[in-house]
């Protein structure tokens, strides 16, 4: 799914990934840490859902993503964007961020 090497953006931290195994490692924690704050799933808003292309093969996603609990309660919600890009029939994920970082610059 990651078009590798790919940075994830999480609050004020970045995760590279390198390897399918440094994908699977951070996937496993988490999973850990959903297990802790007691998240029965991960759901996605579909009006705040969108999608622009920028080319055939690339294009940018914009969602809203919500950890619930086992009733449905939300534990956390924050915007989510990210990249996608064509190779063949997959679209392979290149970069995630989510907002709440504290004193965040792009460059």
């Amino acid at each position: 799914m990651f078009d590798l090497l790919a940075i994830v953006i999480v609050g004020p931290r970045e995760v590279l990934f390198e390897t399918s195994n440094s994908v699977v490692t951070a996937y496993q924690g988490f999973g850990d840490k959903f297990d802790k704050e007691g998240v029965l799933q991960l759901s996605w808003h579909r009006k705040d859902f969108a999608i622009f292309r920028v080319h055939d093969d690339l294009a940018v996603v914009k969602t809203v993503l919500t950890r619930e609990d086992a009733n449905g309660a939300p534990i956390k919600t924050w915007n989510c964007s990210y990249t996608t890009r064509r190779v063949g029939n997959d679209w392979r994920l290149t970069l995630a961020t989510s907002d709440g970082a504290t004193n965040a610059t792009a460059w």
